[in-house]
């Protein structure tokens, strides 16, 4: 499975720089797209969602720091570096208040750039994913709502997840057992029964579920590995031979009652 790009979108004035700075993107492998002033950039955010803006404060329309407080209230997870020419200690006191990730003095480097980008990102990253799972249990308590009769483990009546209390229910053969988790556990055990008899790769399991988006495969596996080692642990009669989260080796992790 291979993840989406980071999206990115410029705002300066000046076209030389702006037409430079998208293209350096691009040929990174990001999504990149510009806008010409402040009034441009709050239409194409208002229109495609991005990641992270790159913000000249001094542009005609609307001003760097009007945009930002534009941003705050339209779209509070966006990321917000400000890369400006005309530096002072006041902008910067303001950019801060206002919400921004970084303050970066013209000229920079595309290196140093990326640098600065891919740091807000990660450190961004366990809020935005907070926000984001968040935003999916009220979305699935509304549907419940208007469905009442289907559980939220509609897929798999013999396994049941509860998030608020950290614990998970596993009825089998005319038994039940009961199981402590960690926050993480929970929410990886949750995330693998809404995709109930789906392989899932560590990658989507750390995007998805632990808010890591740039990891690579090997870095996903050292670190979704420990989680299921203990889980397994905890739900498994046999944790050395799984009956319900098994290893589909060299794809990912699958849960299935062995019985099914």
């Amino acid at each position: 499975m291979s993840i989406k790009p980071h999206r990115l979108l410029i705002a300066d004035d000046e076209d030389h720089t702006r037409t430079a700075l998208v293209r350096a993107f691009q040929l990174k492998g990001y999504y990149c797209r510009g806008a010409f002033n402040g009034k441009d950039a709050l239409t194409i955010l208002d229109e495609e969602d991005y990641d992270l803006l790159l913000l000249d404060l001094r542009m005609p329309e609307l001003d760097g720091v009007a945009v930002m407080k534009a941003v705050k209230k339209r779209h509070p997870n966006l990321i917000v570096i400000i890369l400006t020419a005309h530096a002072s200690l006041e902008s910067a006191i303001t950019a801060v208040k206002a919400g921004a990730a970084d303050y970066l003095i013209k000229p920079q480097s595309i290196n140093d750039l990326e640098i600065a980008i891919q740091r807000a990102l990660s450190e961004r990253a366990p809020h935005i994913h907070r926000d984001q799972l968040i935003s999916f249990m009220q979305q699935s308590l509304e549907k419940l709502k208007e469905e009442p009769v289907i559980p939220d483990y509609e897929i798999n009546p013999s396994i049941s997840i509860n998030l608020d209390n950290h614990q998970i229910v596993i009825k089998r053969n005319n038994h039940q057992k009961t199981v402590d988790l960690t926050p993480d556990q929970t929410k990886i055990l949750y995330y693998l029964n809404a995709n109930y008899g789906k392989v899932i790769t560590c990658r989507e399991i750390t995007l998805n579920v632990l808010g890591y988006p740039d990891l690579s495969e090997k870095e996903a596996e050292n670190m979704v590995r420990p989680h299921i080692l203990r889980i397994r642990r905890k739900i498994e009669t046999s944790p050395k031979d799984p009956q319900i989260l098994r290893t589909v080796r060299g794809c990912g992790y699958i849960l299935r009652l062995e019985n099914e």
